[in-house]
């Protein structure tokens, strides 16, 4: 995010420490600089948000104003315009995730993209979607991987409590799980994965 580093370290770093009010006036200067620029720059900007820096701080950054004024808004237009590549699909997943930072009309607009329900994991088919562009898009694939095993614990849980319905679909989505880990290029990536799978299963 070349030339707006500044405002936005100032607001990731004063959002993890937990200063509401500093975060909001960095994350205010940065919105504001961003509206400023052109197309292709605010387009970079987002590109770089997405590709430049962890998951685990693209999901401390994540808020209505960020998500509802600049990712969102950049995001739809450019993946209207070119629906080809993986990364724009993943971070798709991203705002999916994270929906609650979205007004209800960018959420009624991403059902409708979609096409599923917004209670049925619309980030999964996303994901889906990126693989398919690119099957080497390791983020997505371990994003995807991570979207399963959330069912699974769900389907487990549903079992657990005498949910028998649950029960037939618990081998189905296990084997997606063990396909997808199987194409996981990142061996400390795959060997969590695994034991996480592993000491969910255990508990049936």
């Amino acid at each position: 995010m070349s030339g707006f580093e500044t405002s936005y370290t100032e607001y990731l770093t004063a959002k993890k420490s937990g200063l509401r009010r500093e975060a909001m006036t960095a994350l205010n200067t940065f919105l504001a600089a961003c509206g400023n620029v052109d197309t292709a720059s605010k387009r970079q900007i987002v590109k770089d948000f997405f590709t430049r820096q962890s998951a685990e701080d693209i999901e401390m950054a994540c808020s209505f104003p960020l998500n509802s004024r600049l990712l969102f808004p950049v995001l739809t237009e450019w993946c209207a315009e070119n629906p080809g590549d993986s990364w724009i699909w993943r971070s798709w997943a991203y705002l999916a995730r994270f929906r609650e930072y979205l007004t209800a009309a960018q959420c009624d607009t991403f059902a409708i993209a979609e096409n599923v329900p917004l209670d049925d994991l619309p980030c999964r088919q996303a994901l889906c979607r990126a693989l398919e562009l690119d099957p080497a898009d390791h983020l997505a694939r371990k994003m995807y991987i991570e979207s399963l095993l959330e069912t699974l614990q769900l389907l487990l849980h549903d079992k657990s409590a005498g949910d028998d319905s649950a029960t037939p679909l618990i081998p189905d989505e296990t084997n997606k799980i063990m396909g997808q880990l199987a194409q996981l290029p990142d061996i400390h990536e795959k060997t969590q994965l695994t034991e996480r799978l592993q000491r969910m299963m255990g508990k049936i």
